[in-house]
Order: structure tokens, then sequence, then C-alpha cells
């Protein structure tokens, strides 16, 4: 049920394991970034970040796992993600 309903959301998610790494995707992420999820599955999500946005979030992430009480501060983040094609557009994220 709940693979179902991130598939018919209307926005991209992508869910990470404890090391980063893509975990899932749904076929709307896979849209907006031009790469199958069987190509991002496995790999850090750094991947799917703008070059100049990849230190900032292992910055953020670092910090979220240090202080995960704090969770709240780690919603509605923006940060540029990089298609397939290396254009970028503008992405949320919220770490939980």
């Amino acid at each position: 049920m709940f693979i179902r309903l991130l598939e018919a959301a209307p926005n991209g998610f992508v869910i990470l394991d404890g090391q980063g790494r893509v975990w899932m995707a749904n076929a709307r992420a896979e849209s907006l970034f031009g790469i199958p999820r069987k190509t991002m599955i496995g790999t850090g999500f750094e991947m799917l970040l703008a070059v100049r946005e990849k230190h900032r979030f292992g910055e953020v992430r670092k910090d979220f796992l240090t202080n995960p009480e704090q969770a709240e501060r780690f919603r509605g983040m923006e940060l540029a993600g990089l298609r397939k094609d290396r254009s970028e557009f503008p992405m949320e994220i919220s770490l939980s």
C-alpha cells in the first residue's frame, strides 16, 4: 500500500537508506531526473544533485544524523537537482 501511495503521488519521491544511498524512487522521480529508478537505486543521493550542492547536502545529512530530534529544521530545504541531461531544476527535500 505504501508503494502504491508513492507511485500515485504527483511529486517525485526519492527515499534514502541510512548511508545516503537511494533505496526507492517513484515514477515521478524517474521523470524529473530522466534516470531510470533501477539506475538510481543503490547509488548515493549526491549523484542527483548539482555539483555545488553535494557538499552542502553531505553536511546537512551529517547534522541530521547527529541531531535527529531536531527533524523540523531539516524539512523544506531547497537544493538544485541534476537531470541526466545535466540541466538543473529546483527541488525541495526533507530529512526525517
